[in-house]
């Protein structure tokens, strides 16, 4: 039915290269318009300040996952990954959820039952909240699965690019979609679906502040190429010369 409909059209817009390869593969015009964030909302976002907003701890090291928690977003993965992390001034806050929160409930229970207790669930927060959210972080962490095929080749999270935005160092899975935009130079990539490899990453990055720092300096140049209004002008040009 996809294949039918997709040939009335005289293009296609996706939102990542693994998309547009099948696309590619049946012949059809297609451009990668990869989502984007509107930048202006991270300017001048102390971490102090989001953290005396939020009412955070400024002394502790906080790592931030934003969005669903459903298994193929990789957060049981990365809850696994907190548990070897074994220093009580490092904490995880897990920002989101969905189908009124009983993605939340479940991880609950699940951090209850193996007695990960560093990690703190705030359930769904209004998306004006999230500059402030990732400003407040040490680390962003993009922990994608790498078991479907749909998180590990045709997504394009809209978490990734407000991390980029926030400047904050990232770590990231390597998988093919997030490789799309990440790489060793504006990320810490490590092995998808493996805790102890996503526990090392998050523990380099803690104790290495110049690398640290690196990653989130070149987050910030990195993000200028996905505003909205550069995917509106790319979308623009393709629909003209169609």
């Amino acid at each position: 039915i996809h294949k039918f409909l997709w040939r009335q059209f005289n293009g296609l817009i996706v939102i990542s290269q693994g998309l547009k390869k099948v696309l590619d593969a049946q012949g059809l015009s297609s451009i990668v318009a990869e989502d984007a964030v509107d930048i202006k909302e991270f300017k001048e976002i102390s971490k102090a300040t989001a953290r005396n907003k939020l009412n955070l701890d400024l002394k502790k090291k906080i790592i931030i996952y934003t969005g669903s928690l459903y298994e193929r977003k990789g957060v049981y993965v990365l809850a696994n990954a907190a548990k070897k992390i074994d220093d009580p001034n490092v904490l995880f806050l897990f920002i989101g959820g969905v189908n009124g929160n009983s993605d939340v409930l479940k991880m609950k229970k699940y951090l209850v039952k193996y007695q990960i207790t560093n990690i703190n669930l705030t359930g769904f927060v209004s998306p004006d909240l999230i500059p402030l959210y990732l400003s407040s972080a040490d680390i962003l962490v993009l922990p994608s699965s790498a078991k479907g095929k749909e998180s590990r080749e045709y997504t394009s999270p809209m978490k990734l690019f407000e991390y980029l935005a926030a400047g904050r160092p990232i770590v990231a899975t390597s998988t093919p979609a997030n490789e799309e935009i990440l790489n060793d130079n504006n990320a810490y990539l490590v092995q998808p679906d493996n805790p102890e490899d996503l526990a090392r990453g998050l523990k380099n990055i803690i104790n290495n502040y110049p690398l640290a720092r690196k990653l989130g300096i070149n987050a910030v140049i990195e993000v200028k190429k996905y505003t909205w209004t550069k995917r509106v002008d790319k979308i623009i040009k393709y629909i003209s010369n169609i």
